[in-house]
């Protein structure tokens, strides 16, 4: 495993400098060592979610060396994506909380908020956080994502149309009879995309965003599940900024 193309990702939030040897936490390493099954020689590179990645390479076996240092040889400061890209979301029930979290990340966005609602079932508890950011890391590592979006703390959705007003960002909102995603207009600045829970947004949450600016916008005929319909909208802004 020597191109760096071929190259597993590993999660280290440690600053990454050229000659430096660094050790994985036991999890990633673990993931390393028994899930890759990396070898002595081979080429790895570590991200540590703010865009930067090293190539480094294991120079023992960690099958025989425990949690050994990995040698950095090369930093790279890879561009943030952008402009900004915010989902705020229900939360699906946990299940399929993988998929949306997964989902979200490959699409780039920057920002997570969970949104409470009229008719949400799952809530953000205390170990949520947690979940959440491990889940986001290892969708970071598969799609080969040098920046970590952050997590924010769970808010109402008055509180959601209130930031959206003293914002310039564009909102959109999926729902179901809403305008073509085609009239969105120029989607080039910071989007906030907006998918209530299983059941909708009841109308006086529609409207409420819809005040701050927000805009409705339909994604098709169907009833779409809560993780579907973030990644639809997700997947929409990010085509119109090809």
């Amino acid at each position: 495993m020597n191109r760096i193309s071929d190259a597993p990702m590993f999660y280290c939030p440690q600053p990454l400098v050229v000659g430096q040897e660094i050790r994985l936490d036991d999890d990633e390493f673990h993931h390393l060592a028994s899930v890759r099954r990396c070898r002595a020689g081979d080429l790895v590179l570590l991200f540590d979610g703010r865009g930067c990645v090293a190539s480094a390479r294991l120079r023992e076996d960690p099958r025989r060396s425990g949690n050994l240092p990995l040698a950095i040889e090369k930093v790279e400061q890879r561009p943030l994506p952008g402009p900004e890209l915010e989902l705020v979301c229900a939360l699906p029930k946990r299940d399929r909380q993988p998929v949306l979290v997964g989902m979200a990340v490959q699409l780039g966005v920057h920002r997570i908020t969970p949104l409470d609602c009229a008719r949400s079932v799952a809530r953000f508890d205390v170990g949520s956080r947690d979940r959440w950011q491990r889940l986001a890391v290892e969708a970071c590592k598969q799609s080969r994502r040098a920046l970590l979006p952050s997590l924010a703390a769970p808010e109402s959705v008055l509180d959601a149309a209130g930031r959206l007003r003293e914002s310039h960002a564009t909102g959109l909102i999926a729902h179901p009879g809403g305008a073509a995603p085609s009239s969105a207009g120029h989607l080039r600045g910071a989007v906030v995309a907006y998918v209530g829970p299983e059941g909708g947004f009841v109308e006086e949450e529609v409207v409420a965003l819809e005040a701050a600016g927000a805009q409705r916008i339909g994604l098709g005929q169907g009833i779409l599940r809560t993780e579907t319909a973030a990644a639809a909208l997700l997947g929409y802004v990010v085509l119109r900024r090809l």
